[in-house]
C-alpha cells in the first residue's frame, strides 16, 4: 500500500519516524543538558559573588547549593567550573584546578565580575565622603591604554600606590584643565593563598587595593582644595572679596556656623545673585572633629544636621571649610571615566602570575594568579559659590 501523502510504504514510514523521533529525543537531551549548564553557571556566578560581595538583588535559587559549607572560594569556584564544563579536575592541592580553569570563559569573568562587585559596595572608608564633598563629571576614555603602571605583590599597603597622571584624556572645566590620574596594579595571589581560600584572601586583597586608591584620592582632594587656585576671573577658589574666606573666626561652634551659614547665603553666582545656598557639609582636621559633631548637634535638628567629614589629610589643623549640596552648588567636580561605578576602580584580565627578574631584567611564571586592576579619577575646581573656608 502507498501512502499518498508521502510517497511511502508504511513499514518504510514507521522506520523513518521512529528514526526521526529518535534524532528529536536526542535533540532535547541535548538541550536540556545545555539548558541545565547555563543555569548552574548563573547559580556559581551568583554563589560566588554571594560569598565575597554580598548577595545580588534576586539571586539564582540554585546559588544556595554552592554554599553548603557557607563559604566558596577561588580553588573551589575553579573545581566547579571544571566539572560544568565536563573536564577532569586535577587531583592535589587545588592549584591545578584553578590554573586548568583559567582557559575557560567562565573562571575568569566570574572572578573579575565579583571584584568589581567587592568594589562598587562602597565599603571604603574616604569613598562615601569624597562623594558628599564633590559633583559627579564624567568624561570619555581616549586613551585607555596610556596609564602608567605600578605592580603590587600581595596585598597592597597605603605606601604601595602613587598616582601617576598622563597627558591625555583631558577636559576643560570652567578654565581649569583636568588630569584624569590613574594607577595600574597587579594584584598577586600566590598558590598558598589559593589553596587556603578560607582565609578570603581574595576579597581582602580587593578591599584593600578599594580602600588604597581612595586613601590616594582623599589625598588629591584636599590637596585640591588647599591649593586655593584662581578661577577664571583671576581670584582665589577662597578670598575675602568674594565673602567666603573668613579669618580669625575660631572652631565649630554656635557663633561660627551662624556666620558661615550667612556668608554660604551670601556667595555670589556668576551672574552676580546670591547663591542662597544651605550649609550641607562640614571638613573639618581631626582636631577640630568633635566640636564640628558637638555643634552640629546642638545646633540642628536630627533631620537637618550638616555632615561632618574629618580628614587627617589636612595639612592645617587651624583651617575648615563649609560647603553647599555640590549637586546644587559644586565647588569641586569628581571626574572618572564614563561607565565607571562611583569607585572609580576596575577589574580585569585574571592570568597566571608572572615575576620579574631584577637581574635580567625578564619574567617567568610565578606559583600564583594575577587580577589587573585600575583606579582613574581627577578633580576639578567648578565654583566659589556654595563653598567657605573658615580660618581659627
Amino acid at each position: 500500500m502507498i501512502d499518498d501523502d508521502l510517497g511511502l510504504t508504511p513499514a518504510r514510514s514507521a522506520a523513518e519516524l521512529a528514526e526521526l523521533e529518535a534524532l528529536r529525543a536526542e535533540q532535547r537531551g541535548l538541550t536540556a543538558r545545555h539548558l541545565r549548564t547555563d543555569d548552574s553557571f548563573d547559580a556559581l556566578r551568583d554563589a560566588f559573588f554571594a560569598a565575597h560581595a554580598g548577595a545580588r538583588p534576586s539571586p539564582h535559587p540554585g546559588a544556595r547549593r554552592y554554599l553548603r559549607d557557607g563559604f566558596l572560594g577561588l580553588r573551589g569556584l575553579a573545581e566547579e567550573v571544571l566539572a560544568l564544563r565536563g573536564r577532569n579536575v586535577p587531583a592535589g592541592d587545588g592549584f591545578g584546578a584553578t590554573i586548568s580553569a583559567l582557559s575557560t570563559p567562565d573562571f575568569p569573568t566570574i572572578v573579575s565580575e565579583t571584584a568589581r562587585g567587592i568594589s562598587a559596595a562602597r565599603s571604603s572608608v574616604h569613598l562615601p565622603d569624597i562623594l558628599a564633598l564633590t559633583a559627579p563629571l564624567e568624561v570619555q576614555n581616549y586613551n585607555s591604554q596610556s596609564y602608567s603602571s605600578v605592580d603590587i605583590e600581595g596585598v597592597p599597603t597605603p605606601g604601595s600606590l602613587e598616582y601617576h597622571e598622563f597627558s591625555v584624556p583631558r577636559v576643560r572645566l570652567t578654565g581649569e584643565e583636568v588630569q584624569i590620574a590613574s594607577v595600574f596594579a597587579r594584584l598577586i595571589f600566590s598558590r598558598q593563598a589559593i589553596v587556603n581560600d578560607d582565609r578570603n584572601y581574595f576579597a581582602s586583597a580587593v578591599r584593600a587595593f578599594v580602600a588604597a586608591c581612595h586613601r590616594n584620592e582623599m589625598r588629591m582632594l584636599i590637596a585640591k582644595l588647599e591649593a586655593n587656585a584662581n578661577l577664571t576671573d583671576g581670584r582665589a577658589l577662597f578670598n575675602a572679596t568674594d565673602g567666603n574666606l573668613i579669618t580669625g573666626s575660631g572652631e565649630p561652634s554656635a557663633t561660627t556656623i551662624k556666620n558661615v551659614i550667612a556668608a554660604l547665603r551670601n556667595t555670589s553666582l556668576e551672574g552676580g545673585d546670591a547663591a542662597d545656598c544651605k550649609l550641607a557639609v562640614l571638613l573639618v582636621p581631626a582636631e577640630l572633629e568633635l566640636s564640628a559633631l558637638t555643634a552640629a548637634r546642638d545646633l540642628f535638628p536630627p533631620s537637618h544636621q550638616p555632615s561632618v567629614v574629618s580628614s587627617a589629610y589636612l595639612s592645617d589643623a587651624t583651617s575648615w571649610y563649609a560647603f553647599a549640596d555640590p549637586m546644587l552648588f559644586p565647588t569641586i567636580g569628581r571626574v572618572k571615566f564614563v561607565g565607571a561605578d562611583d569607585s572609580a576602580v576596575s577589574f580585569s584580565g585574571l592570568a597566571p602570575a608572572q615575576q620579574l627578574d631584577p637581574q635580567t631584567g625578564k619574567t617567568s611564571e610565578y606559583n600564583g594568579l594575577a587580577l589587573e586592576a585600575s583606579h582613574s579619577v581627577g578633580f576639578s575646581v567648578l565654583g566659589r559659590a556654595g563653598a567657605v573656608k573658615v580660618t581659627v
